[in-house]
């Protein structure tokens, strides 16, 4: 698969008519290399990761003051801890979103907003609405920004 920036506009134009398959293939071919995207080892910190999830939350029009974010890290347990999370604050009325990585089949499995996964077409806009800001900013995303740009808009 070629990589993005290979790509003519009237690829791009039959991607985005693809629906979630043609979203998923531009996504996949975007650059994944952790080091393009992370500061070089030893320099990586708690502020240049707040500086980046801020960066994309500005870029996605999103108030991080009006968000409540209960953020799990760790080894081990990541997933289930999350999950029983989600599940007790939706038992007691909370609205949620909830991004897990890696999915099991479907992309769209990684997002879910109140228990359910978003729906292809909620996928497919949010990952082309996202693109559309990238290519303005002229701003060429690696595959992992791009997912956690998707988690911040949809789940508002």
């Amino acid at each position: 698969m070629p990589s993005v920036d290979e790509y003519s506009a009237d690829d791009i134009a039959a991607f985005r008519g693809s629906g979630i398959d043609g979203a998923m293939n531009m996504l996949l071919s975007m650059p994944n290399s952790p080091g393009n995207i992370m500061p070089a080892a030893g320099t990586w910190t708690r502020e240049s990761a707040n500086a980046m999830m801020r960066h994309y939350m500005k870029q996605a029009n999103v108030d991080a003051s009006t968000l409540s974010v209960v953020h799990v890290a760790g080894t081990k347990g990541k997933g289930s801890t999350c999950a029983f999370t989600e599940s007790i604050l939706r038992a007691h009325g909370a609205k949620t979103g909830l991004f897990t990585s890696p999915h099991l089949i479907f992309p769209n499995e990684r997002f879910r907003i109140n228990g359910i996964p978003v729906s292809d077409r909620l996928f497919v806009d949010t990952f082309w609405a996202i693109w559309d800001a990238l290519v303005a900013s002229e701003e060429v995303p690696q595959a992992i920004e791009s997912i956690v740009r998707m988690d911040v808009k949809p789940n508002l």
